[in-house]
């Protein structure tokens, strides 16, 4: 159920609009002057102010400053009644962030139509902003998971850069053996170590191509048909 603040210094007026609003089944608050007005608004944030202009204490135009300066109250759609009718009264009240004007003597229905009007397009402008809150949501959503997957494509990268340090380290030393050995039994050894560390470098591999798979849209490998477990030699 909208609702919605009138602040009127008038009783007749205020109580006759209090009774077409609540007949239309509207939430409605009232105040007396502006400064209880204010005070009404602060205390409950309504869906729509319409405020006379002319009122003691405060006017409507001290009024809406106010609301307008407050981050708070600044976008609550502001609807004005008015004995003025000109276009300077009009201009002025816009220029300080009104949405509409009211001139009396209006019509019920000049009223009722201009209430849903106002809250028609401030229904709009809130669902838009919680759209884009949606889309921002996503786009952060998308972006932290983007930044996952290159922390985990870095520390990966990391890991193999430390981890092929040792195999090769031993594929060396091997070989240096291997052209040593004097014997096929220590041929045999030294085969058989190379082809250990030739199954560490290919599990190496296999781990920078699921990288790749995770963080491609080709899933492509880095060595295809190479599996730990391959023959060497």
């Amino acid at each position: 159920m909208p609702k919605i603040l009138l602040i009127e210094d008038e009783p007749l007026i205020r109580d006759s609009l209090e009774d077409v609003l609540n007949l239309e089944g509207y939430s409605l608050a009232t105040a007396q002057n502006g400064r209880a007005g204010i005070e009404a608004v602060q205390e409950a944030l309504p869906d729509l102010i319409i405020c006379d202009i002319n009122m003691p204490e405060m006017d409507g135009y001290g009024v809406l400053e106010s609301l307008r300066s407050n981050p708070r109250t600044r976008e609550v759609p502001f609807v004005f009644l008015t004995a003025r009718s000109g276009r300077a009264d009009q201009r002025q009240g816009m220029e300080m962030g009104a949405d509409d004007f009211l001139t009396k003597p209006f019509t019920v229905d000049e009223l009722l139509r201009t209430v849903r009007t106002r809250l028609t397009r401030q229904e709009a402008v809130q669902q838009q902003y919680k759209t884009q809150q949606t889309l921002n949501k996503s786009l952060k959503e998308k972006v932290r998971t983007q930044e996952d997957l290159v922390a985990m494509k870095a520390k990966l990268l990391d890991k193999v850069i430390e981890e092929f340090r040792t195999p090769l380290s031993n594929v060396n030393m091997a070989l240096s053996m291997l052209e040593r050995a004097g014997s096929d039994e220590e041929r045999q050894r030294y085969i058989s170590i190379l082809r250990q560390e030739y199954s560490r470098q290919v599990g190496l591999i296999n781990e920078v191509s699921n990288l790749q798979q995770m963080t491609s849209t080709k899933h492509a490998s880095f060595v295809p048909g190479f599996t730990v477990g391959s023959k060497f030699m």
